[in-house]
């Protein structure tokens, strides 16, 4: 017979529903950030009046994956984090 382990599906419900909110939310807010960073960056290393060349290309791009993956690790953790909590919390209730 198979128990029911309810911490770990609404673990991965939330974990999903983070995924969904962190499209919808978190995917231009990373991107601007880590453009901007990036235009940091690029500033400290090759001057201020940036020219278009491809390390200047490849620094904002690689910032702007990095600010991207960021933000949506922040989301989807964060929302299972807070599933298991409260699954973990319903588990424990109906076990005593």
């Amino acid at each position: 017979m198979r128990t029911r382990n309810l911490a770990g599906t609404i673990t991965y419900m939330s974990g999903w529903v983070g995924v969904i909110l962190s499209l919808i939310f978190a995917v231009l807010p990373g991107v601007f950030v880590g453009g901007w960073v990036g235009l940091k960056v690029s500033g400290l290393f090759f001057g201020a009046p940036l020219d278009s060349t491809i390390a200047v290309k490849v620094i904002m791009a690689t910032f702007m994956i990095w600010g991207l993956l960021t933000a949506s690790a922040i989301y989807i953790v964060g929302f299972s984090l807070v599933g298991f909590m409260i699954g973990s919390l319903v588990q424990g209730k109906g076990d005593t």
